[in-house]
């Protein structure tokens, strides 16, 4: 599943976000949640190779039984 992210922003809202000391957090927390975002991004597609990386190996596994569970 994929989540669509926004990539764009409207115009001139960042700059005045930037240099309104009253909501220059706001800028700094968006950018950490766009870091956190692309973070987890990465960790999401880890882990999506090591449960492909699994299930091969279980197939394999299962195949191999199978195979001998047979030749008795």
């Amino acid at each position: 599943m994929e989540i669509p992210l926004r990539k764009g922003r409207r115009s001139g809202l960042g700059k005045i976000v930037e240099t309104d000391p009253a909501t220059a957090f706001f800028a700094d927390y968006n950018e950490d949640l766009l870091q956190q975002n692309e973070e987890l991004k990465a960790k999401v597609d880890a882990l999506e190779a090591s449960k492909a990386e699994t299930e091969e190996r279980l197939c394999s596994t299962q195949g191999a039984h199978l195979y001998t569970d047979l030749s008795l």
